[in-house]
Formats: structure tokens, C-alpha cells, sequence
């Protein structure tokens, strides 16, 4: 039987990405949300699961301007302190599967309950970052890990991240610095960033002669800014 409407009863988070779906799947048919307009938006966070990202690329969305349009972030478990006693272990409920170890949830929390394994150590290694924001979102405090180099929970900060989404062909960055990061260390980090970047680039292109001029600027850059005396 052919039909020609979908109406969905509900809106939300929920209403709304089912609504985006149809759109998607059914282009010729009419889609209509039916929701209630006395009824206040709820004020909770929205979480997620690794299964977004699939949904996010069924419709086409890039996660770098789905990220900046909704002003998101990732988040990979809910922590519940002394869940089973007072003994300071807390317990992460992970939003799907964080660890190539364990297969689902069920798994996870057996394991983690069993060997009362920190969750900070299952999951280093796929979030190395961990910064705590004041009131405007300001990084306080910036760590990071590193296991293979050694490297536990160092303090910095000042960090840059650059990712490459090979599908969008764009540049995803994470610019952090803590609100009392020096601007003569600033200046300095930056330098030494422009200068690897030379370096970087000029085994990953093998353009010498454009590396050469990366570094010329390098020189600029640092005589511009007194930074070599």
C-alpha cells in the first residue's frame, strides 16, 4: 500500500533526529511533528553513542559542523562514586563500547567491578586530554597521557590538536591554553609549533624548497617577536 505522509508524535532530541531520518530515507513523502507547544524544552544534557557518528553520516552531516552548530562535545560515560561501597572506586557507565577489550556494557562492568580498574586507565589511551573549565569555560587545569612514552597525567598549558576529516577534505582544531598561561610562553609555543611544522612538513611532502620558506617565516616570526636575543 502506497502512502504518502509520516507523522511523528513527540518532539525533542528524539522527534526531531526520527524527522531528520525520514526526510532521508522517504525525500518524496510528506513528514510532519506533532508536538506540544506548552510544553518547556527539558533541561538535562543530550548523550550519545558511537553509533551517532553513523547516523550523522547517513544524513550527510560533517561531525565539524555538527559539533559547532549545537556547541557539543563528547561524552563517554556517566561516573558513579563508590557504587558499590565507600572504598572510593568510582564506576563509569560507558555510552557503548570505549575499549577493544570488551565487547558490551555487560562485559565492561565485570570487568571493572571485578579488578576495580581505575577507569582513567581503560581509557587513556583513546582520551590523553583532560582539561577542567571554570564558570566561562575557560580551561583551568589541562593534563595529558601518554602510556608508551611514560607520560601520566602531565600538566600543561598550553595544547593544539589538528585532525584531518578526509571525507569534508577540512581541518578539525582544538586550541587549548589555561587562562594563566604566560603570553611570553605563548609566543614561544607558537614559534616552536611554526618551526615543527616545517620540519613536519617537509617529510610528509618532501617540498623542500616550500619548507625552506616555512622556516625563513620561522625567522620572521621569532625576530618580529624578540623572541631570539
Amino acid at each position: 500500500m502506497e502512502f504518502k505522509n509520516i507523522v511523528i508524535v513527540g518532539g525533542g532530541s528524539a522527534g526531531w533526529m526520527t524527522a531528520a531520518t525520514m526526510v532521508k530515507a522517504f525525500p518524496n513523502k510528506n513528514i510532519t511533528i506533532v508536538e506540544s507547544p506548552t510544553k518547556p524544552v527539558v533541561g538535562v544534557g543530550e548523550s550519545t553513542t558511537q553509533l551517532m557518528r553513523r547516523w550523522q553520516e547517513y544524513l550527510g552531516i560533517p561531525d565539524i559542523d555538527f559539533i559547532k552548530k549545537c556547541n557539543a562535545t563528547n561524552k563517554l560515560s556517566i561516573r558513579f562514586e563508590n557504587f558499590h561501597k565507600n572504598d572510593k572506586v568510582g564506576f563509569h557507565y560507558p555510552f557503548g563500547r570505549l575499549d577493544q577489550r570488551f565487547f558490551n556494557v555487560a562485559e565492561w562492568f565485570q570487568h571493572q567491578y571485578l579488578t576495580k580498574v581505575p577507569f582513567e586507565d581503560l581509557v587513556n589511551d583513546m582520551s590523553p586530554i583532560s582539561q577542567c573549565l571554570d564558570e566561562n569555560k575557560v580551561p583551568e587545569d589541562i593534563s595529558w597521557t601518554a602510556k608508551d612514552g611514560g607520560i601520566d597525567n602531565e600538566a600543561s598549558k598550553a595544547i593544539m590538536i589538528s585532525v584531518w576529516d578526509h571525507k569534508t577534505k577540512d581541518t578539525l582544531k582544538m586550541d587549548l591554553w589555561t587562562k594563566d598561561m604566560p603570553v611570553d610562553e605563548m609566543k614561544q609555543f607558537y614559534h616552536q609549533t611554526l618551526v615543527s611544522m616545517a620540519d613536519t612538513f617537509e617529510r610528509a611532502t618532501d617540498d623542500q624548497k616550500m619548507s625552506a620558506t616555512m622556516r625563513d617565516f620561522c625567522e620572521y616570526f621569532a625576530e618580529k617577536l624578540e623572541l631570539k636575543k
